[in-house]
């Protein structure tokens, strides 16, 4: 019988490198939708990249730059933000203290979900 219901805490999570130093904690997610806490340490940064996942979320703590070619917008505490499905972006922590972030991808990112199972093979 499959759970119609999933509770977890973000703590019992397991803590995922999605990029170099760059890491994530995957909630239990459907097929039409995935979330995620995203944690950048101070001054780091996630690359260029994209997806044809469309991405919103909200800054939990910290500040960050958001880059897309010459746009460049700063997302800070309770600050949500939205990014469209194939446009290049990356994330730059600009505060003393690490970046959090809750991450929603529509529709889940394979890429992830392999990284997911990987970490439940092992």
């Amino acid at each position: 019988m499959t759970e119609n219901i999933i509770i977890k805490s973000a703590n019992e999570l397991p803590r995922i490198e999605i990029f170099p130093k760059v890491f994530g904690k995957f909630f239990p997610s459907g097929n039409k939708a995935m979330m995620m806490l995203v944690e950048i340490s101070a001054k780091l940064s996630v690359p260029k990249h994209k997806h044809k996942n469309e991405q919103m979320g909200l800054c939990i703590s910290g500040k960050a730059e958001f880059i897309s070619g010459k746009e460049k917008k700063i997302v800070e505490k309770d600050t949500s933000y939205y990014i469209a499905s194939n446009i290049e972006h990356s994330v730059k922590v600009i505060s003393k203290e690490k970046g959090i972030f809750l991450d929603i991808f529509i529709p889940p990112r394979k890429d992830y979900r392999e990284k997911i199972r990987n970490v439940k093979n092992h």
